[in-house]
């Protein structure tokens, strides 16, 4: 059966990439695809009235056509900006770190709900600023990542830099927000 060529899709932006002059390439997490990346074509005219909705940490629904190469953003709504999030650097830094663990550990077209609840109970948290410390929050947050993705055991416990070193050798490389 072939994917209908227009669908939506409830998504967090984790990542974006200027391509050309006026469009944008995003890494989405969505709840019923997982990992797209997708394109939103004049998304950075100055009148472009969908550019606000498509920044990073956003919870969003989108309306996607299917591309040859990616598929393209025709609509977008605001579920939620995580306004609280962004006014505190420290809190933007645990969002990079937990988007970057999302977008290194799942492969694209995944679906993987549980984690997009997670992801989107996290910036929650963070939006309000419901956490203890920074570097615990991290770490209770990125071993419930592993253990959902089934890379560790429920039971089994790691500290910070432990799970740093593991994630690492997941995916072959260091992490750029750690």
């Amino acid at each position: 059966m072939q994917s209908p060529a227009v669908y939506k899709v409830e998504a967090i932006i984790l990542k974006r990439k200027t391509i050309g002059e006026t469009d944008r390439i995003l890494t989405l997490f969505s709840k019923q695809y997982g990992k797209l990346k997708v394109i939103a074509k004049g998304v950075r005219r100055t009148l472009s009235k969908r550019s606000p909705h498509l920044e990073l940490f956003t919870h969003v629904d989108l309306v996607l056509h299917k591309g040859n190469i990616w598929d393209s953003v025709t609509e977008v709504n605001t579920i939620e900006i995580f306004q609280g999030l962004r006014r505190h650097l420290s809190r933007v830094s645990i969002a990079y770190y937990l988007c970057e663990l999302v977008d290194r550990l799942l492969p694209e077209r995944q679906e993987h709900a549980d984690v997009f609840m997670h992801l989107v109970e996290s910036f929650a948290l963070l939006n309000h600023g419901k956490y203890k410390k920074g570097r615990e929050f991290c770490e209770q947050r990125s071993l419930a990542f592993l253990q959902m993705l089934g890379y560790i055991p429920d039971a089994h416990a790691m500290d910070f830099m432990e799970i740093q070193t593991f994630i690492e050798n997941i995916i072959g490389k260091r992490l750029n927000t750690n």
